[in-house]
């Protein structure tokens, strides 16, 4: 269970997420969203599509928590420097 201050810090946190160029989108796109759905939480979720060269938020449905077993995840669907909380 979150308290506060704890709920607090995830809300003011947010999910940079980038899918490289050479990468499928649709299919890069459904993992994410995949991994997402597992970690149901308050942090926005932000992809910038390489190919296209534009940064997009996901839906308010795909927020999540950002904890470092999605990180790793997400890590291993992107790659690891495509993956960044601030």
């Amino acid at each position: 269970m979150l308290d506060l201050s704890q709920s607090e810090k995830q809300q003011a946190e947010t999910l940079y997420l980038k899918v490289p160029a050479h990468m499928n989108r649709e299919k890069t796109l459904r993992a994410i969203k995949g991994h997402l759905t597992v970690f149901p939480g308050f942090s926005p979720v932000l992809v910038y599509d390489d190919k296209k060269k534009q940064l997009y938020e996901l839906s308010a449905e795909y927020a999540t928590k950002i904890h470092p077993d999605l990180l790793l995840r997400l890590r291993e669907v992107v790659g690891e420097e495509n993956v960044v909380k601030k």
